[in-house]
């Protein structure tokens, strides 16, 4: 939560916030450039003299170092995720596309294959038994493949048109 802090050191107005930009830029302090808004401070005065006895010139460069080396990784780290998350939305995009292209097509398959065997019964039934009636036309329209299906082999034996769609 730290690393979300941004403000600079003429916004700072309370301790908390001195505090946090210590913590988070402490690399960039020192004592003889402290800014006005934390050289006020007395107790970040001690806490940077006691930071700086810790650290020597060639130290603090190895820790800026590894700093900056945590810093690249995690931001290699968010471009690679956000580049997993980006490709595989599009990869999921095209597996839906060509499973719904999939599906849509076997729905128009099975959607032709009826409306061929509605049109295969209807010219049989109107060659055996002459125009079909009203109702006969609409039980058709609403049949299911399987009835379709049906009524087309048992046609030959049928009497009437109403004994078939029974």
């Amino acid at each position: 939560e730290l690393t979300k802090f941004r403000k600079n050191f003429d916004e700072l107005t309370t301790a908390l916030d001195r505090w946090v930009i210590f913590l988070t830029r402490a690399r960039e302090l020192y004592k003889r450039k402290l800014p006005a808004t934390l050289s006020a401070d007395v107790s970040i005065n001690r806490a940077l003299a006691v930071m700086q006895r810790f650290f020597d010139d060639e130290e603090r460069l190895m820790y800026e170092q590894r700093l900056q080396l945590i810093r690249d990784e995690s931001s290699r780290l968010e471009s690679a995720k956000e580049q997993g998350i980006v490709e595989g939305l599009a990869k999921g995009r095209e597996a839906g596309l060509a499973e719904g292209e999939a599906k849509g097509r076997e729905a128009g398959l099975a959607e032709g294959e009826v409306k061929g065997q509605l049109a295969v019964i209807s010219r049989l039934l109107t060659k055996k038994f002459g125009k079909l009636s009203k109702s006969a036309l609409e039980k058709l329209d609403a049949a299911t493949a399987e009835q379709l299906e049906a009524w087309t082999e048992a046609i030959f034996e049928a009497e009437s048109v109403d004994q078939l769609l029974q």
